[in-house]
């Protein structure tokens, strides 16, 4: 009796497992074993981690394409907890954060150029004082490239007179409007405002009067293009969590927007007035008695203490 009952026992896990293979098709894929999972035409493995199999899915259409894991495995309803999930929702809100960013950066940014220009020609006598620069040259730079730009330059002169009476020499390179370049000849006088005890932060009066009261064709265009980028941007940014189910991707997301802003209000102009007043661009020196000029259109700002 024992012997009659040895063979169909022993063709009891034969028999389940041709049960459980036969179990592990599309519609049950849960029911499949890990190298099943993996090597199937129906089902596909998601686990986090070790083979866990809930994480066997069904494929779409019910043909995988398997190419020994190489591609990324989607599936909203796990969330956050499909590891591939969290990359592609990360990866949709960078990139879709770099594209929403470029706008509220460059306008920001423009805004608070703006808004210097003026505060800086408004500014009272014992802050901003003026005086007459002479044009020592002035010349065309053209960048070289696909995307070549022209900027107009000129090489100014002028002698500043701090509130204690010193008086300082200074000499700068600055870009102006083209209208500015061909108006200025060689040797001509020009009008500049420079900050009392910070004479190597001065602008052109006439030149950046002209930006402050004009708006280029260039910038309107730059705007419609921020703009379609920014459309982008939200529309990737956005979908980055209803595609994956994972919400980490509107992390980077909004930070990206909120730094481009932030950039653009507090950092950027302020970083190009910095460089513009480096010893490259500007340099100020004390004058000695045979240098000073014998008068000056300094006016009242020179006349306290610095």
């Amino acid at each position: 009796m024992a012997r009659k009952m040895s063979l169909p026992m022993l063709l009891i896990p034969v028999l389940l497992s041709h049960r459980v293979a036969a179990e592990c098709k599309l519609g049950s894929c849960m029911t499949c074993t890990e190298q099943e999972c993996n090597t199937g035409t129906e089902c596909y493995d998601t686990s986090p981690g070790d083979y866990d199999p809930q994480y066997c899915l069904d494929c779409d259409g019910g043909n995988c394409h398997y190419e020994g894991g190489g591609d990324m495995a989607l599936n909203p309803d796990l969330g956050c907890s499909g590891e591939d999930n969290i990359i592609v929702a990360l990866l949709m809100g960078i990139l879709g954060g770099s594209f929403a960013c470029i706008l509220p950066c460059c306008g920001l940014c423009y805004r608070s150029q703006r808004k210097w220009a003026e505060d800086f020609l408004s500014a009272p006598a014992d802050k901003v004082s003026r005086t007459q620069a002479g044009l020592q040259r002035k010349w065309i730079e053209t960048s070289s490239g696909e995307s070549r730009s022209t900027s107009y330059m000129f090489e100014i002169q002028f002698f500043a007179q701090r509130r204690s009476g010193e008086t300082y020499k200074v000499c700068g390179k600055v870009t102006v409007m083209e209208e500015t370049y061909n108006k200025q000849e060689q040797g001509a006088q020009i009008e500049v405002a420079y900050r009392v005890g910070n004479e190597g932060d001065f602008i052109l009066v006439e030149d950046v009067s002209k930006r402050s009261h004009s708006s280029p064709k260039m910038f309107k265009c730059l705007l419609c293009a921020f703009g379609a980028f920014m459309m982008v941007g939200l529309l990737v940014g956005v979908a980055s969590f209803p595609l994956s189910g994972c919400f980490l991707g509107l992390i980077p997301f909004i930070l990206l927007i909120i730094g481009g802003a932030l950039a653009g209000r507090f950092l950027c102009f302020p970083l190009a007035r910095k460089i513009s007043q480096s010893s490259f661009y500007v340099i100020v020196t004390p004058c000695s008695p045979v240098e000073r000029p014998v008068a000056t259109s300094i006016g009242v700002a020179a006349a306290a203490g610095p």
